[in-house]
């Protein structure tokens, strides 16, 4: 293994945080349909050239030319309220390593990149859904479960499961 190098991604690395968010689908969901996969590759071509870097940043792993790992920061800006005064908060979103990568603390280094870029941009909170492989992970970094009074409730178009 090479000396793996970390860094932000830029617009010369979509192809990677394609190919990768595709490595989390099939870690998370296993396979999927061709029809659903031209559908997210196609929306995914689309959606990183005009956001990234602007409301959602990506941060990489590489080993070697090989992209290995993965973190995917959204930040939103809306109505300030008391749980956001700033109106800014995060998302983390695939969070994913090679299966032949993991347990090496290459993930826990993205999370802090991505948790230090937030706070560079104001952000008040950053959350996101952990799966039983990631839990312990988050909370180890200081991740807590969410409370809320609020009931989170869901209305999908489409008949979308």
């Amino acid at each position: 293994m090479e000396k793996l190098i970390f860094r932000q991604a830029d617009n010369g690395d979509i192809e990677n945080l394609v190919k990768l968010r595709f490595a989390y689908v099939d870690a998370d969901y296993g396979a999927i349909d061709a029809a659903t996969e031209a559908a997210l590759r196609t929306q995914l071509e689309e959606y990183f050239p005009a956001h990234l870097n602007k409301d959602i940043f990506g941060f990489i792993c590489f080993d070697g030319e090989k992209a290995v790992s993965m973190v995917l920061l959204y930040i939103m800006d809306k109505p300030a309220f008391v749980t956001t005064p700033s109106g800014k908060s995060g998302t983390l979103l695939s969070v994913v390593t090679l299966p032949e990568y993991r347990k090496r603390g290459i993930a826990g280094k993205l999370v802090g990149m991505a948790l230090e870029k937030a706070e560079q941009l104001g952000a008040d909170f950053v959350e996101l859904q952990a799966t039983a492989d990631g839990e312990p992970l988050y909370r180890k970094i200081g991740f807590k479960d969410k409370e809320s009074h609020y009931k989170p409730m869901i209305y999908k178009f489409d008949g979308l499961e």
